[in-house]
């Protein structure tokens, strides 16, 4: 993505209807990428296009927290901002709100997508660097219920390795 920056109004803004829109910066953590858009919080639309960014190598937490504060920057923003990260989340009895990444898309998707308005339980799956899942049950999380953190022969199963596909070849004979 270009470096220009992009500004989006972050108060006063009205929608069609002449309602005020709530927004706020909404940034993925993820194994490959960094990336984020203002959202319209009340109609879950992003309001400008993505921005990303490659997930800095080593990824130590400096160098995280810089590129979460360039996509933020990107956007000449200083509203409300909402982070996902690829992981399960432990309440450390912080102010912020954390929230993890797999979760956060599922909330999305029960608020305002196919599993609005339903009841039973309810799956999310996101396949990126790795595989994450959320559980829903009648509407309501059940936080951090990670498939890709189940055990498999003693190892996390989201660093098993998968052998690559094989293509067999040969020669071909003359009948």
């Amino acid at each position: 993505m270009g470096t220009q920056s992009q500004s989006v109004s972050q108060g006063g803004k009205s929608d069609q209807a002449g309602r005020a829109v709530r927004a706020a910066v909404g940034i993925d953590i993820g194994g490959t990428g960094i990336k984020g858009a203002p959202v319209d919080l009340g109609a879950g639309t992003l309001m400008a296009e993505r921005y990303r960014l490659d997930t800095p190598h080593p990824a130590e937490p400096g160098a995280v927290a810089e590129a979460v504060g360039e996509v933020a920057r990107h956007f000449d923003w200083s509203g409300p901002v909402g982070v996902t990260f690829p992981g399960v989340i432990v309440d450390g009895g912080l102010a912020p709100v954390l929230i993890n990444d797999a979760d956060a898309a599922g909330l999305a998707e029960v608020t305002h997508g196919a599993g609005r308005e339903r009841n039973g339980v309810a799956l999310m799956l996101t396949f990126g660097t790795g595989i994450r899942s959320a559980l829903f049950l009648d509407g309501r999380l059940l936080p951090n219920t990670e498939l890709g953190h189940l055990e498999i022969r003693g190892k996390d199963a989201e660093h098993l390795e998968v052998p690559p596909p094989t293509v067999a070849t040969g020669t071909r004979r003359g009948g």
